[in-house]
């Protein structure tokens, strides 16, 4: 990570300061993404790694089952991953792109979990698949904000009614006039049905990454479709303002953590290996 790549084009920057969020095609090789999922499918079905995995199943509005599940590692703080997995998740160019968007170069990196989407048909009109939601803490002052960036990796081509990550074009704006308008209030962001047919699909092919701001109001759609959709979720922030990470990155895989690049050690919070 010698150099600094710009992967987004400016357009793309501008339009993610302006709309709260960018979507970079196939930014991750095709072949990284094709054995990631399939190592992750392996997971999924056999277990290893000396993983105890829980598959919790994502509820939808009214607790419905949406076809939605994720593996949870209850065992320990350890992310779930495989090495093929996490060489897509470190791919640099990410790291590039939301460096971009940020301003800055001193990120820290969050790996978050891996979430398989199902066909699923409802059966009753009133299922949402997902509450319109807000992931990160709404903060007392915007001042220098973002100082974090959401990363939705798509690790299938995701194509119409193929369970979609959705987001409200200048969502993440609506969160802040609402806040600054009205600032003793006690503003929820856990669901907000009134937003959910303001929420716009993104199709895009596997290797592509979603770019979003920290309070953009976000859901998934259903996946109708025979064939699986599968993404993960990391996140970006500037080390400043770092929120304590989920999960404790130093446990996993030493092989696969001695790959890393110094710089890249750095992103994920780790000591350099002791020669």
């Amino acid at each position: 990570m010698e150099s600094a790549p710009s992967p987004l084009t400016d357009e793309q920057v501008a339009n993610f300061h302006q709309d709260g969020y960018v979507v970079a095609e196939s930014l991750i090789p095709r072949e990284l993404v094709d054995a990631a999922k399939a190592s992750l499918v392996k997971l999924m079905f056999e277990g290893g790694d000396g993983y105890r995995l829980n598959w919790t199943a994502e509820l939808g509005h009214h607790d419905s089952q949406v076809g939605r599940v994720r593996p949870i590692n209850h065992t320990d703080r350890r992310p779930v991953m495989t090495h093929e997995a996490f060489k897509a998740v470190c791919w640099p160019i990410v790291y590039w792109g939301a460096t971009q968007l940020l301003g800055e170069k001193g990120l820290s990196l969050f790996l978050g979990d891996f979430m398989f989407s199902f066909r699923y048909v409802p059966k009753d009109k009133k299922e949402i698949p997902q509450r319109v939601h807000v992931d990160c803490k709404v903060p007392d002052s915007f001042e220098g904000w973002p100082k974090g960036i959401g990363c939705f990796h798509y690790f299938t081509d995701v194509v119409e009614s193929g369970g979609a990550f959705c987001v409200i074009p200048g969502g993440h704006d609506r969160v802040i006039d609402e806040v600054k308008r009205d600032p003793g209030e006690a503003h929820q962001y856990s669901d907000r049905p009134e937003w959910h047919d303001d929420c716009l699909p993104i199709h895009a092919p596997a290797g592509s990454v979603v770019y979003f701001h920290p309070l953009m109001p976000h859901r998934i759609s259903y996946n109708a479709l025979p064939q699986f959709r599968l993404a993960t979720m990391t996140n970006f922030w500037k080390k400043s303002d770092a929120p304590p990470p989920s999960y404790d990155h130093s446990l996993l895989n030493e092989t696969w953590l001695a790959e890393l690049s110094p710089e890249y050690r750095d992103l994920l919070g780790l000591p350099l290996p002791v020669s």
